[in-house]
């Protein structure tokens, strides 16, 4: 079959949706339908590195990333909070899903 854009458009979020789990390395993002999508990848000592897949992104861009990845620091204690407290609701692998998800989300 022809992939031809799938590496834009079959991201963290998707490959989690379609098929049960989060990637490891490499991740895509794409945070939204305009910002430029990057892609994390570790090295071979393990430091992870940003490729971006389409244009490098503008300062505004940056500026905007930024403002997600500090969001997503300010809620992540409420994150851990809300999955402790549903222990009893939710089973172990979906709390493991939903922690992998955001962690990686924070990190991308």
């Amino acid at each position: 079959g022809d992939c031809t854009g799938i590496a834009r458009t079959f991201t963290m979020p998707q490959i989690l949706a379609h098929r049960g789990f989060v990637e490891q390395y490499p991740r895509r993002f794409n945070i939204s339908d305009t910002a430029p999508v990057f892609e994390l990848d570790k090295d071979e000592d393990g430091v992870v590195e940003i490729t971006w897949l389409d244009v490098e992104p503008s300062p505004n861009y940056l500026e905007w990333y930024d403002k997600v990845h500090k969001y997503f620091l300010k809620i992540g204690d409420y994150v851990e909070e809300t999955l402790d407290d549903l222990k009893g609701d939710l089973k172990s692998y979906e709390q493991y899903m939903i922690n992998a998800y955001f962690q990686a989300t924070l990190e991308g």
